[in-house]
């Protein structure tokens, strides 16, 4: 079983778009998105990417550490753009049968 979720951005604004390796999930609770308790590890690499590019992160589960009960999922990472302040996010919702 995988037990990971694949997501993609691609670059369309003429702007450089920076992220990191760290991540966080979410389960969807009534109308909230509740974090629970993840135990992670991540370096600190930046990755750039630049107009018309594409770039594909993986956000690992880790089910033997984490529990996760059946429900709707939300992973997201932070992200930056050159020249623009503001705290940016791109995610990617996922159910878990």
């Amino acid at each position: 079983m995988d037990s990971s979720v694949s997501s993609s951005a691609k670059e369309q604004d003429r702007r450089i778009l920076y992220f990191g390796e760290d991540y966080g999930v979410a389960r969807k609770v009534g109308d909230c998105w509740i974090a629970p308790p993840v135990h992670t590890i991540v370096n600190s690499i930046a990755f750039v990417v630049e107009e018309n590019h594409d770039s594909e992160f993986k956000a690992y589960l880790y089910p033997l550490v984490n529990e996760y009960a059946p429900g709707t999922y939300k992973v997201y990472k932070r992200v930056e753009f050159e020249g623009k302040k503001g705290k940016w996010y791109i995610t990617a919702e996922f159910t878990l049968f």
